[in-house]
């Protein structure tokens, strides 16, 4: 990664070949144990492998006006490759998914990678887990694979998620609905009969965030991480502007039925 620019096309097909070249010389080399130990050490290698592909796409994506254009193509050719590799490792998908990657890199990874329409099917397990960034993962990658595959399958998957979204209580739930408010708002749009439980949690954790203390509700945020200085600064505001684009699309759903 250091000799190769990945901002050019040609520097990610020298990567990509030398990503081949490397996995393939590891696997013939790989101790002659039992097959699970190899099975293992190969997923292990595999899984280590796409996530410094995916951070590579996810660098590519916040590149200038300059580098912008070249930089997508060369997401494009590692999309590619990452469908293929998908689909020859079995199971891999889903262990890099439960591993996470950086929420700035789901949009293009799942416009890009048609084989992780799968993802969804562990979505709702991801979303049980008591990481708050699992959680997180799991919606944000969910409402882009609803807006991308608004499928019966992924509305199952919404169905169950917003369910357990609509158990949250107290602190913790106003806080998961603060920081997953863009992903509840795809969902809405790609599924406009979810429109109205997304409009509950919205209600709900407003009505929650009113009886909690504030500089808790801060604290909770601040320790996930960088964010924008106005969900810190005014949470409640967030959740009405939430809820009022939810009303909404409630009344231009009705206007045209």
């Amino acid at each position: 990664k250091a000799v190769v620019s990945t901002q050019s096309t040609g520097g990610v097909r020298i990567l990509l070949s030398m990503a081949q070249g490397y996995l393939a010389l590891c696997e013939a080399r790989l101790p002659t144990s039992s097959p699970e130990n190899r099975a293992l050490l190969l997923t292990i290698q595999n899984s280590a492998m796409v996530q410094m592909l995916l951070e590579l796409t996810e660098q590519s994506s916040t590149a200038g006006p300059i580098e912008g254009s070249e930089g997508h193509e060369s997401s494009a050719l590692i999309y590619t490759f990452l469908h293929d590799f998908f689909i020859k490792n079995e199971g891999l998908s889903k262990l890099v998914c439960w591993q996470t990657f950086p929420l700035t890199a789901l949009e293009g990874v799942v416009c890009g990678v048609p084989s992780l329409h799968v993802a969804s099917k562990f979505c709702t397990n991801m979303v049980h887990q008591p990481s708050l960034g699992k959680q997180l993962f799991a919606v944000g990658l969910l409402s882009h694979l609803s807006i991308q595959y608004p499928i019966q399958q992924t509305l199952g998957a919404c169905n169950k998620v917003l369910a357990w979204a609509n158990s949250l209580c107290g602190v913790s739930g106003v806080v998961w609905t603060l920081l997953s408010v863009d992903s509840l708002l795809r969902i809405a749009t790609a599924f406009p009969p979810l429109v109205d439980p997304v409009t509950r949690i919205f209600v709900t954790q407003r009505k929650a965030l009113a009886q909690s203390s504030i500089g808790t509700v801060r604290r909770m945020l601040k320790a996930h991480g960088d964010l924008p200085e106005a969900l810190l600064r005014n949470p409640e505001e967030i959740l009405t502007q939430a809820f009022d684009k939810m009303a909404t699309g409630i009344l231009v759903r009705m206007k045209g039925s």
